[in-house]
């Protein structure tokens, strides 16, 4: 059964969940091409880690007003976890070159045609929040860690 949170997301019952699906975690992720782009969007919308991420973002913004920008513009303004994380990661690696837009288009259509690269990416958030402990949530892995941006842009 797929566990949807509303509201604010209990993050010691979070990890006590994806722990116990981190294993199994590939073979909840459908295709888009399988369900339909709205359906499959719709359902990644609802993922409790991306849930979690977002809650974050938003607690953030609200007692750091300075950071309010930077957590909209790369968390809270993307319906789902793939645009977010294609955002960050064409915002990291943009130079003369290669401008965000570009890569953004390149790394969001990768992940939307493989949902195990988004299961695994979410599973990398779940593993620097439990092993390092300096993370103290899912968001500051997903914008901070240049060891977890490597990671995903190895993998798409």
């Amino acid at each position: 059964a797929r566990l949807c949170l509303q509201g604010n997301v209990d993050l010691p019952f979070m990890l006590a969940y994806e722990t116990k699906l981190s294993f199994t975690r590939h073979l909840r992720y459908p295709n888009a091409e399988e369900m339909g782009q709205k359906e499959y969007t719709e359902w990644m919308q609802a993922d409790p880690v991306w849930l979690a991420i977002r809650s974050e973002a938003e607690q953030h913004a609200a007692s750091e007003p300075i950071l309010s920008s930077f957590l909209w513009a790369s968390i809270l303004s993307h319906k789902t976890f793939q645009r977010s994380l294609a955002f960050i990661l064409a915002n990291r690696l943009a130079d003369d070159t290669m401008m965000p837009t570009e890569l953004f288009d390149i790394f969001h259509s990768v992940l939307e045609r493989s949902p195990e690269t988004v299961a695994a990416s979410l599973e990398d958030c779940l593993a620097y929040l439990e092993r390092d402990p300096a993370c103290t949530g899912y968001a500051n892995a997903l914008l901070y860690y240049k060891g977890y941006h490597a990671l995903q842009v190895g993998s798409t």
